[in-house]
């Protein structure tokens, strides 16, 4: 039995279809990124708005127990880890 050749323009066809994929594979990554920056932002906005309490500026001197928490998950989902190590607490009110 022969062995099997691949047609004529094979080797083009394959680095088009990896040329494709990379480049899908690259935006996927983008569009991601980004998506993640706009979540970020908008739990460090409502971080905000709650600490602020509606005022016009923040008083507090130092990072909240809610800063802390944001803190410990983010860089749990940043590492791709599903649970952070620290323990999240919500601050008695």
């Amino acid at each position: 039995m022969a062995p099997l050749t691949p047609p004529g323009g094979y080797d083009e066809l394959l680095r088009d279809v990896r040329e494709i994929l990379a480049t899908a594979r690259a935006r996927a990554y983008q569009a991601i990124d980004n998506l993640r920056v706009q979540a970020y932002w908008q739990v460090g906005e409502r971080i905000v708005r709650e600490e602020q309490g509606g005022a016009a500026r923040a008083t507090a001197s130092r990072p909240s127990s809610a800063w802390r928490a944001i803190a410990a998950s983010g860089a749990a989902i940043a590492t791709g880890c599903s649970s952070s190590t620290a323990p999240i607490r919500s601050s008695p009110r």
